[in-house]
């Protein structure tokens, strides 16, 4: 009987066992794949359920971590729970970064991971680009730009090109701003100078630092020469000599020169010109083909690889009388003459920086002092003697005071013009007008005074305040007063048909004063 229990015990606790390993709930059985497709912020995995355990899975994915075993409290990722492989995509990663990911899948009876698999995300790095060729170059631009082929997974946030007179230019030199992206852009250089070496490099900017494209060079265009205009001799009535100094080529051999002239102010190789070998240095023109009584200007010219460039403008008078007639004032300066009618007229505006008696007319530069002068004063034209030698100097009107009622308390009765000459009054301008206005009149471009002889020349003025103005008009004075303070000019235009109009200033105004022979 106690063997039957003991045999019964022992079935009893069998089943009880045997019972017990049925209930207990099996996980999953899962792997992980291989990392692939990494990037700088993503890469894709997966797994393999090969067994869902004892009961269905309830949810599987991958889960990674910076930290080597992650779980599910880390980032991941849900998939279809369903046995077999499935695929993951991993995303908001950092760049250069070591990940671990494993995949898991959890049923009722817990969660369970494959296999740890660990890798790098790829390291954001600068851009991929090129530099385009130069074109378009002049003295002072150039056009150029780059191509960006790859951001290298960081967004190109500034692009353009930088430039140097020395190799590697970069950011810190000059550079253009030529937005955003990939792709090709094209950017101006400016601000250049002319026949100098630069160095150019495309560059873009992402968050890895900013990248050069391949060094380019070029050389702007050359400079334009550097020359002046000699003055007019050997004047006859149908030519005269001139000529210029090139006096640097600009970097850039002088392949022609010579002189240009025309009946209007700034003549070009477009008008006549005379052509004069090449390269630098002094050379001679002969201008031919001239019409007398005409006024000329006249400007050497150059031409290189940069361009023609012109010298200073020279005014040449051609007489309708012997140009040989001349009369010298005080300081020397030589004057041509011209007989009008009856009247014989200086061709010139008067120079002199002194009264015929040797005695110095004071000389103003200074703008309240011009204005507070009560006598005889004159200047140079925006105070630059230069301009006086073709243009005459300004005078105010108590220089070539005449008049007997004032002449002693204005200049003691001296007279600036040259001995057997004088300041004409306002009777003898208009006898010179009237003969002016009936003249012929033979060529539209020239005015009837031109035509007459007189040859007009714009001195502008100096206003009794010392103001200088620049309105390319010939002022000039007469004795005349019209009123105490007020005396007679006559005023040429030479922008409008040279038309002839009379007016009176104030006589602390800047004029010129053109001589006119004593009968």
């Amino acid at each position: 009987m106690n063997n039957l229990l003991k045999i019964l015990r022992v079935l009893f606790i069998l089943f009880l066992i045997q019972s017990c390993k049925k209930d207990k709930p099996i996980p999953p059985d899962i792997t992980t794949s291989d990392v692939t497709a990494i990037s700088y912020t993503t890469a894709i995995s997966g797994g393999n359920l090969t067994n869902e355990g004892s009961s269905a899975v309830l949810s599987m994915g991958i889960c990674w971590d910076t930290l080597t075993s992650p779980t599910i409290e880390n980032s991941k990722t849900i998939q279809n729970t369903a046995l077999g492989e499935f695929v993951s995509t991993i995303t908001q990663l950092s760049q250069n970064t070591i990940y671990y990911v494993r995949a898991f899948a959890t049923n009722n009876a817990g969660t369970s991971y494959g296999n740890e698999v660990a890798f790098t995300t790829i390291q954001i790095a600068g851009p991929t680009l090129t530099t385009a060729e130069i074109t378009s170059v002049t003295q002072t631009s150039a056009v150029t730009g780059g191509n960006i082929t790859d951001e290298n997974g960081g967004s190109v946030t500034q692009r353009g090109v930088c430039w140097s007179i020395t190799t590697n230019p970069t950011i810190n030199d000059d550079k253009t701003s030529d937005g955003i992206g990939t792709g090709v852009f094209m950017s101006t250089l400016t601000g250049l100078i002319g026949n100098t070496l630069y160095y150019v490099r495309a560059y873009a900017t992402n968050s890895a630092g900013t990248q050069y494209g391949e060094q380019v060079s070029f050389k702007t265009s050359p400079l334009s020469p550097s020359l002046s205009t000699s003055e007019t001799t050997s004047i006859t009535q149908t030519s005269a000599s001139c000529g210029g100094n090139v006096t640097d080529d600009g970097g850039s051999a002088v392949i022609a020169r010579g002189v240009c002239w025309s009946t209007s102010q700034n003549p070009t190789i477009s008008d006549n010109k005379t052509s004069d070998g090449t390269g630098i240095g002094n050379f001679s023109s002969l201008i031919t083909g001239l019409v007398t009584n005409t006024v000329y200007y006249v400007r050497a010219y150059a031409t290189n690889g940069g361009g023609t460039t012109y010298g200073n403008e020279i005014t040449l008078i051609l007489w309708i009388n012997s140009p040989w007639i001349q009369v010298n004032d005080i300081d020397g300066n030589t004057y041509h003459t011209v007989k009008i009618g009856d009247q014989t007229w200086m061709v010139e505006n008067l120079k002199t920086t002194r009264y015929n008696d040797g005695t110095a007319i004071l000389n103003i530069t200074d703008t309240f002092a011009w204005e507070e002068i009560g006598s005889g004063a004159y200047c140079d034209f925006e105070n630059a003697p230069a301009k006086s030698i073709t243009y005459g100097r300004l005078y105010n009107w108590y220089v070539g005071d005449n008049n007997a009622a004032t002449k002693v308390a204005s200049n003691g009765g001296k007279n600036v013009c040259p001995t057997g000459w004088h300041v004409p009054n306002y009777a003898e301008w208009l006898i010179f007008i009237k003969f002016a206005q009936s003249y012929p009149f033979v060529n539209p471009i020239v005015c009837n005074l031109n035509v007459a002889g007189f040859a007009p020349l714009p001195g502008n003025a100096r206003d009794q305040y010392g103001e200088f103005h620049n309105i390319n008009s010939g002022y000039w004075w007469s004795t005349t007063e019209a009123m105490p303070y007020d005396a007679q000019f006559i005023l040429i235009n030479l922008t409008g048909g040279c038309n002839l109009f009379s007016n009176s200033e104030d006589k602390g105004a800047g004029f010129s004063i053109r001589c006119l022979k004593d009968n």
